[in-house]
């Protein structure tokens, strides 16, 4: 009797596991002879090939190869959406917590007003006033903040967002944020100044959504410096043509001098569902740097942040400078 035939993997699983004599095994195909024959295994000589190879049921080695790549790329893929979920139910944290508190302000005026009157105890001005200033800041936060939860998603929904852009000096954005940021920095006792190269060009910028973004790095810059510390908005002149880029840049820059980020912050802040873990920060959405970002694309620019811990941060935002006609052709493709 011959010695039994014995193969290690499928598709050979079945006689390894009914040794039998090589007489008594149904003809091999050419598949298992190859398999055979590179085992050095004793073949039958009156066997005769079989032209069926390999079976089609079979995988061959390269649908095999294939299919543990797309395993590997789905496995991947499991994995950051598991850590997106886990980036959204902090952002959702983040939010209930931004709007609870100005809820309670709100619900604790109401009620100390509900009660006099229910009294009949006149309202003092004098008591009420600063109280009703506050309860009017909450209101103001939780509508920002909705406000910009609905903008960023129509921002994503529409992959770039649509702008009614027109040519004009930055000088005309810095100071309507100037205008409105002012009283803000007053109050938390922060410098706010602005510098401007001489000479800038103009540029093709949405009046409205660019004033939005600069006025979003302004006020979080003075959310994050500390009282007697400053915050500069800055316009200066980049000259890319001359390293054969398509166009020039102006470049918007709010620099502070408030707490900073480590360089492990420094490349998540302008995603939207990311949070700081620092506990010494203020908490908040996020939202704003997020929002910024989107407008900067769709200027067909970008923006970027420089910062060290302690020493404060650049935020910095780059409008190409850009003909008439580019500008309409990059408006019409949005």
């Amino acid at each position: 009797m011959k010695e039994n035939l014995a193969f290690p993997n499928p598709p050979v699983v079945a006689v390894a596991a009914l040794p039998r004599s090589l007489e008594k095994l149904s003809p091999l195909t050419d598949y298992e002879l190859g398999i055979g024959v590179e085992m050095g295994k004793d073949i039958d000589p009156i066997y005769t090939p079989d032209s069926i190879a390999p079976r089609p049921n079979w995988p061959s080695l390269a649908e095999g190869v294939e299919l543990q790549k797309r395993l590997l790329e789905l496995e991947s893929l499991v994995e950051e959406l598991r850590e997106e979920g886990q980036l959204k139910a902090s952002f959702i944290n983040a939010v209930v917590h931004d709007i609870r508190s100005p809820l309670t302000v709100m619900l604790g005026v109401l009620d100390l007003m509900n009660e006099d009157l229910n009294a009949s105890r006149p309202l003092e001005e004098r008591y009420y006033q600063p109280l009703l200033k506050d309860a009017l800041r909450s209101c103001q936060e939780v509508a920002g903040l909705l406000n910009d939860m609905l903008d960023l998603s129509k921002m994503t929904k529409q992959k770039l967002l649509a702008l009614d852009s027109e040519s004009m000096p930055v000088l005309e954005v810095i100071e309507s944020v100037m205008q409105v940021a002012e009283g803000v920095a007053r109050q938390a006792g922060v410098k706010l100044s602005y510098k401007i190269q001489p000479n800038l060009p103009e540029v093709y910028l949405d009046r409205k959504q660019m004033h939005r973004a600069l006025m979003n790095l302004v006020t979080n810059a003075i959310k994050f410096t500390p009282a007697n510390g400053s915050v500069t908005i800055r316009a200066s002149f980049l000259n890319e043509k001359r390293r054969d880029a398509m166009c020039d840049y102006v470049l918007l820059s709010v620099v502070d001098t408030g707490e900073g980020l480590s360089p492990t912050e420094s490349p998540y802040v302008f995603d939207a569902y990311w949070q700081a873990q620092n506990g010494k920060r203020k908490a908040g959405s996020g939202l704003g740097l997020a929002i910024v970002k989107r407008i900067a694309v769709a200027h067909g620019g970008n923006v970027s942040v420089r910062s060290q811990p302690g020493k404060g941060s650049t935020f910095t935002i780059m409008i190409p400078v850009r003909e008439a006609m580019q500008a309409e052709a990059m408006t019409q493709a949005v």
